[in-house]
């Protein structure tokens, strides 16, 4: 695939996905209470994994979003989205006049953006007890599909022309509207498109918290996506000249991959990440620094990092069965053919598996395997994928 066709499709994903992890950059794991039912229609309820509590079952006909920091959204009957309180155990109340939203945003550092129906997007300072303006983005926008969150104290915005910038959260402009667009801000940098207002060019800049260019990529490499670090040691996955890809640090350093690695995944795991060959095969790498090597050779479907110990990983094998296996190759939790998908998913209180079958069953697995039994609710149709954005993956897309 072109970089800029990958970057345009990833650009895409991201608006539907988590802030994802790596070694420099801790996971977002703002406690999420998932989305359950348990007939499969009109009759949704909150379930916390890591305790088996259910909250507020069959209290909603259509799915909410997931519970993130105390609060969640939900589109009333005729009423528009409303933001809600789950710090009562009994009852939701709606969060402060969160009302009749056109649209709520996603939670994230103590912090919400909603689109009032007259098109007023207001910014909030949150508990799950209160919310207070901080406010008002006169003049501009949020991203695509108003998935936009804040990332370490910054959100990206744009305006009428499509111009990226990025506000604080106090609404100060910390980067002007002047870029096409703008990566996730991570360890302090945040990766930036030319400055003629085109979206979806190619990256070409790397700018700090301030806004100001630390380094512009040469004309022969490209930002293989737009996540930009690896690891703690401030990398950039790109596209060579000579298509082989290969890290790049501020200080122009470039350390090439294996040659057999055709395609890898956006970010690393730790000192890991997914790769895989020409065959389209995956296995695993592994970075000390240095140098980039195969700590495990291609020779499955698909495979799945554990974001909370990148040392083992969820793999689909020839022969379809998922498994969790080390790096040795030693095989800890064999899941069989019973699932078509087993995700890792991190939060606080829980590291296990979320279990899929054909898009429409679910289930919960702790870390030995075991299946987390809830009463009726043990498999369940629905994690709210409008909202439910916690989920850090690296299988194949």
């Amino acid at each position: 695939m072109k970089p800029y066709l990958k970057h345009l499709f990833l650009a895409l994903a991201l608006t539907a996905m988590t802030a994802a992890y790596a070694g420099g950059l801790k996971p977002t794991v703002e406690t999420e209470w998932f989305v359950f039912s348990n007939d499969g229609e009109r009759s949704y309820g909150f379930l916390n994994p890591g305790t088996g509590e259910i909250r507020y079952e069959g209290m909603f006909t259509a799915a909410p979003s997931s519970i993130f920091g105390g609060v969640f959204a939900y589109l009333e009957k005729g009423g528009g989205v409303s933001v809600y309180s789950a710090a009562d155990p009994d009852a939701p109340q709606i969060l402060g006049d969160l009302k009749g939203l056109r649209h709520a945003g996603i939670s994230s550092e103590g912090m919400l953006h909603v689109l009032r129906p007259d098109s007023v997007i207001e910014v909030y300072s949150f508990t799950p007890d209160n919310a207070e303006l901080v406010f008002t983005l006169d003049g501009k926008k949020i991203g695509f599909n108003f998935y936009e969150r804040f990332t370490e104290g910054v959100m990206i915005v744009h305006d009428k022309k499509l111009r990226r910038g990025a506000v604080d959260k106090t609404g100060r402009m910390v980067v002007p509207f002047k870029y096409g667009d703008l990566g996730i801000m991570t360890t302090g940098q945040l990766l930036a498109s030319d400055e003629l207002g085109k979206p979806w060019a190619c990256f070409e800049y790397v700018l700090n918290a301030k806004g100001e260019v630390v380094y512009r990529f040469k004309n022969n490499i490209s930002p293989y996506y737009c996540i930009p670090y690896l690891c703690d040691n401030g990398y950039y996955i790109c596209w060579g000249g000579n298509q082989r890809l290969l890290l790049v640090n501020i200080a122009d350093k470039r350390i090439y991959m294996p040659e057999e690695v055709t395609y890898m995944e956006d970010v690393f795991c730790g000192d890991y990440a997914p790769y895989a060959n020409q065959d389209h095969k995956w296995g695993i790498l592994k970075f000390d620094g240095e140098k980039v090597e195969i700590a495990v050779e291609a020779q499955y479907k698909g495979i799945t990092l554990l974001p909370w110990d990148p040392t083992k990983f969820v793999c689909k094998k020839n022969d379809g069965k998922i498994v969790v296996m080390d790096l040795n190759g030693e095989e800890l939790i064999d899941f069989g053919d019973e699932w078509s998908q087993i995700v890792p998913h991190f939060t606080p209180n829980w590291k296990g598996f979320v279990a899929n079958k054909h898009e429409r069953k679910y289930a919960c697995y702790d870390t030995d395997g075991n299946k987390m039994e809830f009463g009726e609710v043990s498999e369940f149709d629905s994690l709210g994928p409008k909202y439910s954005y916690s989920f850090v993956t690296a299988h194949p897309r």
